[in-house]
């Protein structure tokens, strides 16, 4: 049977750039401390094992992601797998991962430390430019099966510029998507990403759980804000059962937020958007027609013209 309350921690978390080991000490710290608290889910940011800011001015072979990437699982999910299956909870955190049959492949991933003992590894499907000089992106969605039933998992763009990700979560039967990310003042305006995660709460009537860097890492200073948000009980409004919005001062600050949720809230009578993944009354057919997105899709994928324009990039 499903447990519907699961208390959830997000971590602002500042690192150190480029120092993997005292960064994974922090990572374990915090674990350890959001555990103690009584956290089910613990969530750090992307790329907090080694720090995100890039050497543009580097090879790949040279970059700090590069030389600091280990395999998933690996010493550092070895580390902090122990605390996960000791606590019992669900542990994510960011990292640069090597293939482990390709050394000259290197993806931005997030470590999943299950509380049996189990690692898994969900890798950023959408590569915004900037990363794309280290990452080579993934191919796979990951969708976790847990007491608190399915799990998603995105990566910051992944999260912000694809729902598909966030919807495929809900359509799947999960009431709860985990965010990544690593957000800096200087690549973004806050209220924009801000804006996406309300709006997909709202639409998909889902909670999210979305943990970001603060302060600065080599040279970019971000914003903070994690938070754990989604539909409250005032219909057309997110609420943000912990943290602070992207942007919000009082969340400039390293530390750890953390709410205990009921997310059976997210299939409530009061959640307008409810119908879109489930039959109504009356023998009413849900509202997602996955069967028409597909042939839109396959229409696309069929096009010569498309062709020629991503080749063409």
């Amino acid at each position: 049977m499903t447990n519907p309350v699961v208390n959830i921690a997000v971590v602002n978390f500042k690192t150190v750039w480029g120092d993997k080991n005292a960064n994974l000490e922090r990572i374990c710290a915090y674990a350890e401390q959001a555990a103690l608290c009584g956290a089910d889910i613990i969530v750090l940011p992307e790329l907090a094992l080694t720090g995100y800011d890039d050497e543009a001015d580097k090879p790949l072979h040279q970059k700090m992601q590069t030389l600091l990437a280990e395999t998933i699982p690996g010493p550092a999910t070895d580390r902090v797998s122990e605390i996960a299956k000791r606590t019992g909870a669900y542990i994510l955190f960011g990292m640069p991962e090597v293939d482990r049959d390709d050394p000259s492949v290197t993806r931005n991933s997030a470590a999943i430390c299950l509380p049996d003992g189990g690692v898994r590894s969900f890798r950023k499907v959408h590569m915004p430019a900037g990363e794309a000089s280290w990452a080579r992106r993934g191919d796979e969605p990951l969708f976790l099966d847990t007491p608190f039933g399915v799990i998603g998992v995105g990566i910051c763009y992944d999260s912000y510029k694809f729902p598909e990700l966030v919807r495929m979560t809900k359509a799947r039967g999960g009431q709860l998507f985990i965010n990544v990310t690593a957000l800096p003042f200087e690549d973004i305006l806050p209220n924009v990403n801000r804006e996406d995660l309300e709006s997909m709460a709202l639409a998909d009537s889902i909670y999210l759980a979305s943990a970001n860097l603060v302060g600065l890492d080599l040279y970019k200073h971000f914003m903070g804000g994690s938070s754990v948000l989604g539909p409250g009980e005032t219909v057309g409004e997110t609420a943000y059962y912990a943290g602070y919005p992207f942007g919000d001062p009082a969340g400039q600050q390293p530390g750890v937020f953390l709410a205990a949720i009921d997310l059976s809230l997210a299939e409530s009578e009061c959640c307008h958007t409810r119908r879109l993944f489930t039959a109504g009354p009356e023998g009413q057919a849900p509202g997602w027609r996955p069967a028409i997105y597909r042939e839109m899709c396959d229409t696309v994928l069929n096009d010569p013209d498309w062709q020629r324009r991503v080749r063409a990039h």
